[in-house]
């Protein structure tokens, strides 16, 4: 029962997500941001430089939750590769990444697949996985579900982060 109440909680939490809305080029626009000059036809805009996490920053934050045995675990990847993965008893272990997996997951990050990541992929159902994937450098939080056709660029940053997490478990 107690499983349900967390999984009916998470559907209403990702539905709330869904409804908000994503600023238009001619509404206001939070402070601090700005909005791109049009281009002239056929003029092509010069690629802005990756952005990268900063010192201080993770580069990534993973967290995945549900299924039937509960679980809720937190891993959280630096810019320099260490990485910490925390459960739901609050037990914490570190490790440090690949300069493969670190590579990968940066090149992910900041692919422009992930940039057109929709912010949530819910389905309904039980005992399902919940993924959510937080880039605090490109600004961006994509949260999804088992069931659900999700991206493949989604699929791979999951697929590193769940090789990380293996390395402590």
């Amino acid at each position: 029962m107690q499983m349900l109440r967390y999984f009916l909680a998470a559907v209403a939490v990702l539905m709330l997500a869904a409804c908000g809305g994503t600023p238009s080029a001619n509404g206001p626009q939070p402070a601090g941001t700005t909005v791109p000059a049009p281009t002239a036809p056929g003029a092509t805009a010069a690629p802005a430089p990756a952005p990268t996490a900063g010192a201080g920053a993770p580069l990534v934050v993973y967290h995945k939750s549900g299924g039937i045995m509960g679980l809720d675990d937190t891993l959280t990847v630096n810019a320099d590769g260490t990485f910490t993965l925390k459960d739901r008893a609050g037990a914490q272990s570190s490790g440090q990444a690949t300069a493969e997996q670190l590579g990968k997951l940066n090149d992910l990050l900041n692919s422009m697949e992930f940039a057109a990541a929709s912010p949530n992929y819910p389905a309904a159902g039980a005992d399902m996985f919940v993924y959510k994937v937080e880039a605090p450098a490109q600004n961006k939080t994509v949260t999804a579900m088992d069931g659900t056709d999700y991206p493949q660029v989604l699929h791979d940053i999951i697929d590193v982060l769940e090789s990380m997490r293996a390395q402590v478990q």
